[in-house]
């Protein structure tokens, strides 16, 4: 598959729910917060430093995205792929494209039970729209095949 491919080193790490948090505000109203846990947050900044990392000149991508991920996780501890996937997204707004909701298209697998040393995720973040195509490097292509 064509695309901006890069590897997240490491555990895939689901996220978390947030957390609301009751605040007290001026003249005496409350009102809730909603803060993302920290370990969430930390996993979301792996993902965005090692998509930076791979392709630091790469513009956002302004139309339809398709995604390819695949986890590869040391544990047999069940974890939601659609948790697993948030994590993804959220950490490649605003660098891979300006929302997530510009993904129309995903393909994702997760493999469980490697060992500790080969734990990844594996990305491929492809345009829809022909006229991004422009802006794809050429790469080997990864476990995760999906044409376009």
């Amino acid at each position: 598959m064509n695309g901006r491919a890069f590897t997240v080193p490491g555990q895939p790490f689901p996220a978390e729910r947030p957390r609301a948090m009751a605040r007290n505000g001026k003249g005496g109203k409350s009102f809730v917060v909603f803060l993302t846990p920290d370990k969430t947050l930390a996993a979301e900044a792996r993902v965005h430093d090692a998509y930076r990392a791979t392709h630091p000149t790469a513009p956002v991508l302004a139309g339809e995205v398709g995604l390819g991920v695949v986890f590869h996780r040391h544990t047999r501890v069940w974890a939601d792929v659609d948790n697993l996937l948030k994590t993804v997204m959220d950490g490649l707004n605003g660098v891979a494209w300006k929302d997530d909701r510009q993904v129309s298209e995903l393909v994702v697998r997760r493999v469980m039970g490697v060992p500790t040393d080969d734990a990844r995720t594996e990305v491929t973040v492809y345009p829809l729209d022909p006229g991004e195509w422009a802006t794809l490097e050429v790469h080997e292509p990864n476990e995760l095949e999906v044409s376009p």
